[in-house]
Parts: structure tokens; sequence; C-alpha cells
């Protein structure tokens, strides 16, 4: 089939395209002019913009399915005005240009939760849940904008488009390539960071992971119809934050009241409104007013009908760090987060731990799986790890290990030691002392 993909080159657009490729279709990639996409040759590439409506349509004419993923998604900066003007004017733009030049194709619409959910109570939102529980006056300007967007896509259907909508939740994952945008992983890529100084334990989201999002469009080329949502583990923000420090090893953030992490927004963006913008505040007050919102939905309607399967949501983000890494979009000290399993967690936290409090943490670090590896080896080491993580407790809120009685100081004393012995007869230690 011939699918043309607008937006191919954002974080999601980039992974449809090799999905799609990996189907056998037939793609054609829309981008932005300029845009540092990087896509295999068989994909031909058209590089435009999208305000512009002859050009829309040409690139529509001779399609047999098009896929929808434009637009524009958080952006700390950014003026609240341009979420409507970049995503919803796009939006029409579209459908008016595939009614005008290509009224039979089939179209694939990238909605959003925020299109569908936003309430101040934990419900999971689906298919047919109607808006009745969206607290409506704290939608952000994104949630705005989605919803109006996808109003538009409701009324090319009922004009006779055929339009399947689908709404993926919070996306994270790795990139399609060294240059992909983060874009919604930039909230993953902040906590490795450390520049979260206080986190709102409110609200919650559907984490899913855009490998699987991507796949899901592909399918949906061919079979389902109506609207999807594309959701994942509904999880409220403290576990979110909970679990990205369980697989890094970084403390969350400490916790804030909702009011006053208003009133310190509120009062820098003043403070930016008096400098002329020469003091920024990273989040406008209208993002922090929806922070208590739950954007939680149930995706059986899409498991059912468009085969879609969500990976469990650590692996996600040990894939995301690790993609994160690789790109030097991170300190290199993460690279053992990519090996970390539901087995060995603890066991590398607690060296994690231990190494970041050595004077030789920039080489011991990067090299912790395999240092867990030789301790598991030796009978004496691997029981003085045992006995250190026995009784052992992860203290989130301070990316530390806690013990239920007495400290192990002996049992740790054996593992510092190992750390020590792994510089000093490392390569490394050898050659800066010829």
């Amino acid at each position: 089939m011939k699918v043309t993909i607008a937006g191919a080159g954002g974080y999601l657009g980039e992974h449809i395209v090799r999905a799609a490729l990996a189907e056998g279709h037939d793609v054609v990639a829309i981008v932005r002019s300029g845009s540092s996409a990087k896509f295999p040759s068989s994909v031909r590439r058209l590089e435009g913009d999208l305000h512009e409506a002859a050009y829309v349509a040409d690139a529509l004419a001779d399609c047999e399915a098009a896929i929808f993923a434009a637009g524009r998604n958080f952006k700390p900066d950014l003026p609240l005005d341009q979420y409507l003007a970049q995503n919803v004017e796009l939006t029409k733009i579209f459908f008016n240009a595939i009614s005008s030049s290509n009224p039979s194709a089939r179209v694939i619409f990238t909605s959003s939760m925020s299109a569908m959910a936003g309430s101040l109570e934990p419900l999971v939102f689906n298919e047919t849940s109607g808006r009745a529980h969206v607290c409506v006056a704290r939608l952000n300007a994104y949630d705005r904008a989605k919803v109006a967007c996808e109003q538009l896509a409701r009324e090319a259907g009922a004009a006779g488009r055929n339009v399947v909508i689908l709404n993926p939740g919070l996306m994270l994952g790795p990139g399609a390539s060294v240059n992909s945008s983060v874009s919604s992983a930039l909230l993953l890529q902040w906590f490795c960071l450390k520049r979260f100084p206080i986190m709102v334990a409110c609200g919650g989201h559907s984490v899913c992971d855009v490998r699987d999002v991507a796949r899901a469009h592909v399918a949906a080329l061919t079979e389902g119809h109506g609207q999807y949502i594309l959701g994942g583990e509904n999880i409220d923000a403290l576990q979110l934050y909970d679990l990205m420090s369980e697989q890094t090893g970084i403390r969350r953030p400490p916790r804030a009241p909702l009011w006053l992490v208003s009133a310190l927004v509120t009062t820098l963006d003043a403070a930016s409104a008096l400098t002329f913008g020469w003091l920024r505040s990273p989040l406008h007050r209208d993002f922090v007013r929806s922070q208590p919102l739950f954007y939680w939905g149930s995706s059986d309607r899409a498991t059912c009908e468009l085969h879609y399967r969500r990976r469990p949501l650590t692996q996600t983000i040990r894939d995301t760090i690790a993609d994160f890494v690789g790109r030097g979009l991170v300190p290199s000290d993460l690279r053992f987060a990519a090996s970390i399993t539901d087995e060995n967690r603890d066991a590398l936290l607690l060296f994690s731990e231990l190494a970041r409090s050595h004077i030789h943490r920039t080489h011991l670090l990067p090299r912790l799986p395999e240092i867990l590896a030789a301790c598991r080896q030796n009978h004496e080491l691997a029981a003085a790890l045992d006995t250190a993580l026995s009784g052992a407790c992860y203290d989130h809120a301070r990316g530390r290990f806690h013990w239920t009685g007495d400290r192990p100081e002996a049992a740790l004393g054996r593992l510092r030691r190992l750390l020590d012995y792994c510089y000093y007869a490392s390569d490394e230690f050898r050659e800066r002392m010829s």
C-alpha cells in the first residue's frame, strides 16, 4: 500500500515510517523544510510547509492511505496560543487537502488521551466514556488544542471520509534514529539530568511505548474502524517518579503542594513579562493547573481489533535511557540502567550507590554490570552481596538504601573493596602509573 505520513520527522512519525516499511508498505514521508530526520533510501522524502494547502494537497494526491502525526507537542517556553496555531491550523489544512485531492484515501489520525480524558478522579476512560467526567476548566493549552483537532477529524468522518482516530497515552521510548527529537520522552530525560527541583504528586497518565503505538498506526491502515485508545500502564505521578527512580538510582524530587508550585510559576511568568522574556519560566501556570488531572485509558478495543501489544513500562524506561546515553543526552554514568532487570535491579542499584561515593566513580559507574557479574562468580563476594541486600529497602525519596535492622557494614565493606580492586587492577590505572 502507498502510504503518505505527515509529520514523519517527529518522535512518533519516525517510528511509524520504520514500522510501515517493516510491513512492506511504500512510504512517502512529509517533513518540515530543513528537517534532520533520516530515513532508509526506499522512503520518498518530501520537504515543505504543512501550512501551505497546495503543497499538502499535492503530497496526498496519489496515496492509498495517509497517516497524520504532525503537530506541536509540549515545549517548555512555547507561547500558549501556538498550541492552537500549530495544531488546529495544520489539521484543518490536512483534511481540506485530502478532501479535495484524494477523498477516497483512508486516514489514520493521531490524536491524544488529552482529547478524551482529564478527570480529577482516577477514572479509566474508554472509547465510549464521553466527556462528562472531564474537568474542562483545568485542561491546558495542549489539551484544548487536541480536543479541537479531534473534533475536526470527527467532522471529516461524518462527512464521508474514511477516518480512524488513534489516542496514544504519554509516550516514552527510544528515538527511531540518532537525530530523533526527544518530544514526550523529555520527562525522562529531565529526570535523568536532575532538572526537577520539586514535583507535584497528583494526577496521572497512561504511559506507553512509542514503538508499540507506531505499530498500531500501521495495523490501522488495513484493520479497524472508528476510534482506539493506545494506552499503557495507568499510573499516578508519584508511581511514575518512583519507577524512574528504581531504574536509575536517582532520588525522586521532593514533593510540593500544587498551590506552592502554582504560586512559583505565576511569579516566574510575571518576571518573564517584566523582563520582556529575558527570564523565562520552564512551565506556564496553564500546565500547572492541569497537573491534578488523570489521563487514564483502557486499550482493550485496540488490543482486540488492532492487535495492540504493550511491552512492560520498565523495559521502555531502560531502552529510553540506553538511547539517551548512546546519544550523549544524559550522563554516561547511567549506562548500567540498560542492564537492569527485575532480578538484578537491587544489586545494581546498591553497587551504583557505593560507586557514586567512590573517588573513582567515573571509571566504575559505566562498568557496574561487569562488576556485578564478577561479584556473582566469587562465593565470598556473592555471599556479601546477599547479606547486604537482606533487609535492604530502596528509598525513592533519597535514591539510597536503608535497612530494617542493623546496617551490614562488614558486607558493604567487602563490596567497597571489590570496587577498589576493579579500579586499581584496571588498564586505566596501570596507564596512569606508567
